[in-house]
């Protein structure tokens, strides 16, 4: 391999996020989990133990962004509870965006649907120009099911979203 290669692929590798920019598992579970691995993945790390409690099809709202962007939007909404990032994953407040980020259902449909933490949410979904399915919460959160590009027999849906849902 000539040197130039090695150090674009070298290059490439560093940028990709542990293992799901190489390969998205068709488990909503398993994306979660996946994700947490990544240390500064605060929201995914968050939500893992909620999911590890739930026997159901679940379906999981994530913020489109990297863990950098993902933090910097947590830590605005956490800065109104007086929470700081750093405490997150051992306050009350990660349990509870946990709650306010995941829905019992194998996917998001049109229609009133409600959150592990009792709220309802208004959900319209609709196809895009490109034939993908993209889905509005509450008019003001939307996005797409990352696992409808998935490989495998397909269990719940993570929708990477504009932001996180209010907790």
């Amino acid at each position: 391999m000539k040197p130039w290669h090695a150090a674009l692929c070298a290059a490439l590798l560093s940028a990709c996020s542990p293992g799901l920019d190489l390969y998205t598992p068709p488990v909503a579970r398993d994306y979660v989990a996946s994700c947490a691995r990544d240390p500064q993945a605060l929201s995914c790390r968050a939500i893992l133990p909620t999911l590890n409690g739930l026997n159901d099809e679940v379906t999981v709202v994530l913020v489109n962004a990297g863990p950098d962007s993902s933090n910097a939007l947590l830590a605005e909404r956490l800065a109104g509870k007086g929470v700081r990032l750093e405490d997150f994953l051992t306050s009350p407040e990660a349990a509870a965006y946990a709650c306010a980020n995941v829905f019992l259902a194998s996917e998001l449909r049109s229609g009133r649907m409600q959150t592990l933490d009792g709220k309802r949410h208004t959900v319209e979904c609709l196809l895009s120009e490109g034939q993908t399915e993209m889905c509005r919460i509450d008019g003001t959160t939307e996005g797409f099911n990352v696992l409808d590009h998935a490989n495998g027999p397909r269990r719940g849906s993570v929708y990477l979203m504009t932001g996180p849902l209010p907790f």
